[in-house]
């Protein structure tokens, strides 16, 4: 099968260790083709710059979209994701002429990636597989960053319509858990509910032992080797409703036993190290290469999810699999609409939710933790096991290969 890959951000290699890098290497290996055109920014900011790369032996096309990812001017960020659709066409025209493919492949967000998506399809012939990471524009309503009335309210009309454009160009949507399935065929009802499946989140190798020298990296890092280490790590933006983890890392002061480590970057980072400036027990860290922040992840002793309790769309943080990957008990504090509550305390059997909407809840949650110190092992391996069986890449590779297959 050859696939054409459409992303954003960018990536170095395929032996990177994300959702993305992980699936592709698993085709790869598996003997498909891949071919990725990814959007990199801020290299040359008035031109088309671009340039390829290979990774494990396919290619790797890097083309200019601005500064989209960590903008920090939400006006250029706007218009440059807007012209990704332009960029993203008129590098299939150039760089593909002479190629084929069966498949196209992309993520959203984007959502403006729907007009060389169709492009492909129709040039190639080809089926196209929408893995839906996020559903926007409406977490961005969700968040307060828009609105569905007023000014504003055109501007989400807008990005709605390249939404369903993009649904509508996707002959499979595939949904992150059972309730984001649910959730796009309830507020999307021109969507047939055949052509949408669960496509989780998956690791390469999902079942590989993590091993860490845990005492070095303590001494590396100055992190206290007599307490129960909580880690929060990835990205701090708002999102994450990070204004309950302070209020709930302020609250916890009086247990003693307990550390926290907060490291990351994005948007909320100084604002939320300003806020935690002289609080005890809790550590910051900017963010770090990928290596040493898995290497202190596994090292820690329980894993924190974050989600804004505003939030109505069932989202599945990706962070969940790294924290499973080491074996390591989970504590989320999430608004009520995810699933992943049912995935940490039914399911998979890892851990406790709380709601993030009261820090008397958190500081609870963590003393059932404290409590709970002798079951971290066997929540670890319950977190484990689970991840094997129901997170690994060769599910999802077999869910593309049935598409194609069925074409």
């Amino acid at each position: 099968m050859k696939i054409l890959y459409l992303s954003l951000p960018g990536m170095k290699s395929f032996k990177d260790r994300n959702i993305y890098c992980d699936l592709l290497r698993e085709l790869i290996e598996k003997g498909h083709e891949v071919y990725s055109i990814v959007g990199d920014g801020g290299y040359n900011e008035s031109g088309d710059f671009s340039h390829t790369t290979t990774s494990l032996g396919s290619e790797i096309l890097h083309i200019n979209v601005g500064r989209v990812v960590k903008a920090k001017n939400l006006l250029k960020k706007g218009m440059d994701i807007l012209t990704l659709e332009r960029k993203f066409k008129k590098a299939i025209k150039i760089n593909c002429k002479d190629k084929s493919f069966d498949l196209v492949l992309y993520s959203a967000p984007p959502i403006t990636l729907a007009g060389a998506v169709k492009y492909a399809k129709k040039k190639f012939n080809a089926k196209s597989y929408l893995m839906l990471k996020d559903i926007f524009p409406q977490n961005a309503v969700d968040l307060g960053m828009m609105s569905k009335t007023g000014i504003m309210g055109i501007v989400y009309k807008m990005f709605r319509r390249k939404e369903k454009k993009l649904y509508n160009i996707s002959d499979t949507i595939g949904c992150m858990s059972k309730m984001n399935v649910e959730y796009i065929l309830s507020h999307n009802k021109y969507v047939d509910e055949s052509r949408v499946e669960i496509f989780p989140n998956a690791l390469y190798n999902s079942s590989e032992i993590v091993t860490v020298d845990k005492d070095a990296i303590f001494e590396k890092y100055n992190i206290p080797q007599d307490k129960i280490i909580f880690i929060y790590g990835g990205n701090l933006g708002k999102p994450q409703g990070l204004d309950f983890l302070v209020d709930g890392i302020k609250a916890c002061e009086s247990i003693d036993n307990i550390c926290f480590i907060v490291v990351g970057d994005g948007s909320e980072r100084e604002r939320v190290f300003a806020a935690l400036d002289g609080v005890k027990n809790v550590i910051c860290m900017q963010e770090m290469p990928a290596s040493d922040y898995n290497n202190m992840c596994a090292s820690c002793d329980v894993g924190m999810i974050m989600l804004d309790k505003r939030s109505t769309i069932p989202n599945y943080p990706s962070r969940t699999l790294s924290y499973m990957h080491n074996a390591m008990p989970m504590m989320a504090c999430t608004d009520v609409n995810t699933d992943i509550r049912n995935l940490i305390e039914d399911d998979a059997k890892c851990g406790k939710w709380c709601h993030s909407d009261n820090a008397e809840d958190f500081v609870d949650t963590i003393r059932w933790f404290v409590s709970n110190k002798d079951n971290f092992d066997e929540m670890g391996q319950n977190a484990k096991k689970y991840l094997i069986e129901n997170f690994d890449t060769k599910i999802c590779v077999q869910k593309i290969e049935r598409l194609v297959t069925n074409k």
